[in-house]
C-alpha cells in the first residue's frame, strides 16, 4: 500500500492528491528508516558549500501571479508571505539517429513513464513580489534556496515541506549543511504525520507493515544537531530581525525647514540597529515615504528635487504650499528633468483641482518657451503645518538627543531622491 500527502492540509491519506498527474512516488519517506530515505535521495553524499546559492534579492525575479497558483500566504512578523504554485508542461526531444524530428507525443510520454509536467514552488514578498525563494527542478535534482536578506524566516522549511510533499523520492543533487538539517526535519514530520493519525498501528492490524520495521523507523528519526535528547524538527523560532522592523510602524512623521519635506517613519529611530542587521536597502529605504527639496527661481519656489509614492507626495506638495501660496504658489520649472515615475506623479498631483488651485504663468525671462504652472491650495494649510511641525520637532527631542536620527534621515533621503 502506498500512501500520499494532502496537498494543502499536509494530512496522510490513503488516495493519490491531484498534484501527482498521474506520477506516483517509489515509496513514502515515513515507510522507510531515516539512513534508507537519506540513501535513496542523496546516495553518493554529495555535499555543496553554504555558498553555492548565494542569492540576494532580485536573483531571482518577480513573479507572474497570472501564471501561477496561490497556495499558501504566511505573516511573518510585519512581512506578509506568499507561496505559488507553477505546473510546467514538459516536452522532450524525439531524434532520429542524429537528427532532431520533434518532440515525444502524450502517449510516447507515459509509454517512456516519462513526467507530463513540472512543479515549482515560488514564495514572494506579497509588498514588493520579489521572489525571495524558490523550490525547483535543476536538472534532475531538487533546488530549495531562499535569498540571503530573507534567511531565517521559516522559508526555507515551508518550501520544504510544500515541495517534498510533492516530490518526496526527488533526488537532492547534494545538500549545504543547512539542506540537510532541513531533510531530517522533513523525515520527521512526515513520520509525525504517520503517527498522529494512527497510520503505523492502521497499517500494522493489517499486516502491511510489521512492528520492527515500524520500531526501526522511529529509531531511526534524526536528532537535533543543538540538543541530541531532542528530534531534529521545524522551528516557530524566527531569528531574522527583517519580521520585525519591516514596514515600520505605519507612523508618519513630518520633517520640515523652510525649503525641504520630509515624510518619514517613526521606526527609523531605531536606525542604528537597523544598520547593524545590514538592512538599510531593505528596510531604511523604505520608511521615507516622501522627501521634497525646493529652491528659487524666477521670482518663484520651484519643486527641484523629489522622491516618495503619490500618497506621500501629495502631502508633502500640500504642506509646502503653506510657505509658498502668499508668494504666488509652488512652481514647476524643473519637471522636465525628473524620471518618469516621479514626473507623472507631480503631474496627477497638479491637475487635483479638488486641493489644488494651478494659475498659468508665461513669462518674457528664462522660461519664455515654457508656461509655468504655479501650485497652490484651495484652503490655507498654516495651521495644519504648524501642527505636524510641531509633532515632529517633539519627537526628535524625545529620541534624538545628539541630532544622530536627524542627519540619518536627510542623508538617506536626499540619496534616494538623486
Amino acid at each position: 500500500m502506498i500512501f500520499y500527502i494532502n496537498e494543502n492540509l499536509f494530512e496522510a491519506t490513503n488516495s493519490p492528491a491531484d498534484f501527482f498527474n498521474g506520477q506516483t512516488p517509489k515509496f513514502n519517506p515515513a515507510l522507510v528508516t531515516w539512513e534508507e530515505y537519506y540513501d535513496y535521495v542523496n546516495k553518493k553524499r554529495e555535499y555543496h558549500e553554504s555558498s553555492a546559492y548565494n542569492y540576494e534579492v532580485g536573483d531571482l525575479g518577480k513573479l507572474k501571479e497570472s501564471k501561477n497558483k496561490l497556495i499558501k500566504t504566511q505573516q511573518v512578523g510585519k512581512i506578509t508571505l506568499q507561496y505559488y504554485k507553477e505546473i510546467i508542461k514538459l516536452e522532450y526531444a524525439k531524434w532520429s539517429g542524429e537528427k532532431y524530428v520533434g518532440t515525444l507525443s502524450l502517449s510516447e510520454m507515459k509509454e517512456a513513464g516519462l513526467r507530463e509536467v513540472d512543479i515549482s514552488i515560488r514564495c514572494i514578498d506579497f509588498q514588493t513580489k520579489e521572489i525571495v525563494g524558490t523550490a525547483q527542478d535543476e536538472w534532475g535534482a531538487a533546488l530549495i534556496a531562499v535569498v540571503n536578506e530573507y534567511k531565517n524566516l521559516g522559508i526555507g522549511e515551508e518550501l520544504v515541506k510544500i515541495y517534498r510533499t510533492i516530490y518526496p523520492q526527488k533526488k537532492s543533487g547534494g545538500f549545504t549543511d543547512s539542506g540537510y538539517i532541513q531533510i531530517q526535519k522533513y523525515y520527521n514530520w512526515v513520520v509525525s504525520k504517520f503517527l498522529a493519525a494512527g497510520i503505523y498501528s492502521d497499517l500494522i492490524k493489517k499486516n502491511e507493515i510489521s512492528k520492527e520495521k515500524v520500531k526501526a523507523i522511529l529509531d531511526s528519526r534524526p536528532k537535533s544537531s543543538k540538543n541530541k535528547e531532542e528530534l531534529a524538527k521545524f522551528s516557530k523560532e524566527k531569528t531574522n530581525p527583517l519580521a520585525k522592523y519591516y514596514g515600520g510602524n505605519n507612523d508618519r512623521l513630518f520633517y520640515m525647514t523652510g525649503n525641504t519635506i520630509i515624510v518619514f517613519d517613526s521606526a527609523l529611530k531605531d536606525y542604528k540597529n537597523i544598520q547593524n542587521d545590514g538592512l538599510e536597502q531593505l528596510v531604511s529605504e523604505k520608511l521615507v515615504y516622501a522627501y521634497l527639496h525646493v529652491i528659487t527661481f524666477n521670482d518663484h519656489e520651484q519643486i527641484y528635487s523629489c522622491y516618495g509614492n503619490e500618497k506621500d507626495l501629495t502631502m508633502a506638495i500640500y504642506l509646502m504650499t503653506a510657505k509658498t501660496n502668499t508668494e504666488g504658489g509652488l512652481g514647476d520649472y524643473y519637471l522636465r528633468n525628473f524620471d518618469e515615475n516621479i514626473s507623472n506623479i507631480i503631474k496627477k498631483i497638479y491637475s487635483n483641482k479638488e486641493i489644488f488651485n494651478v494659475k498659468i504663468k508665461k513669462d518674457k525671462g528664462y522660461i519664455s518657451s515654457i508656461p509655468l504652472k504655479l501650485l497652490s491650495t484651495k484652503k490655507p494649510p498654516v495651521t495644519l503645518y504648524n501642527s505636524l511641525e510641531n509633532q515632529t520637532k517633539l519627537w526628535f527631542k524625545t529620541n534624538d538627543k545628539y541630532n544622530e536620527i536627524e542627519d540619518y534621515i536627510q542623508e538617506l533621503a536626499y540619496g534616494l531622491s538623486i
